[in-house]
């Protein structure tokens, strides 16, 4: 299993910052197309119950990079990494991996929903009914499994 984490993790290390790019060609390309008044707010069921200006898709896109941002810092410092294991010298490589994983995972997951969320807005249609129920088992899923794993490492 950790073979096919470390793939993952190398896969998946690339993709949010293709989907970061992505979007903002989108944007830049699109946005004289886009009208000036677009869903600001979608309601649990993914119906928009709020409508704002269009540069509020600037501020959708920058949470989305700083949210990238600061779990790719985070990243990069697993001593601060709250592992809820003990970390010894037998497991600190296995567990550092794993919690590399579940951020990668997690980069993935929100830039995937930054995505969305900008590309349904722009085109000023409601969310899928199951847009909520479906990111919120990914995300949560995830990190669920990862740290069934990395407490299986301790």
């Amino acid at each position: 299993p950790m073979k096919r984490i470390l793939e993952f993790n190398s896969n998946a290390i690339i993709i949010p910052r293709i989907i970061l790019t992505g979007t903002l060609v989108f944007l830049v390309t699109n946005w004289t197309m886009i009208p000036d008044q677009i869903p600001g707010h979608y309601d649990s069921a993914g119906v928009i119950n709020r409508w704002t200006s269009k540069s509020g898709l600037w501020i959708v896109y920058f949470v989305g990079i700083i949210m990238f941002a600061g779990l790719s810092v985070i990243e990069h410092f697993p001593k601060t990494w709250n592992t809820g294991v003990a970390i010894t010298k037998e497991n600190q490589k296995h567990v550092y991996q794993l919690i590399k994983g579940m951020i990668v995972t997690l980069k993935l997951c929100i830039t995937t929903i930054f995505m969305f969320l900008t590309l349904y807005t722009t085109l000023m249609i409601n969310l899928p009914k199951w847009f909520t129920p479906l990111f919120l088992i990914i995300t949560f899923g995830s990190m669920i499994v990862y740290g069934i794993m990395i407490y299986r490492a301790r």
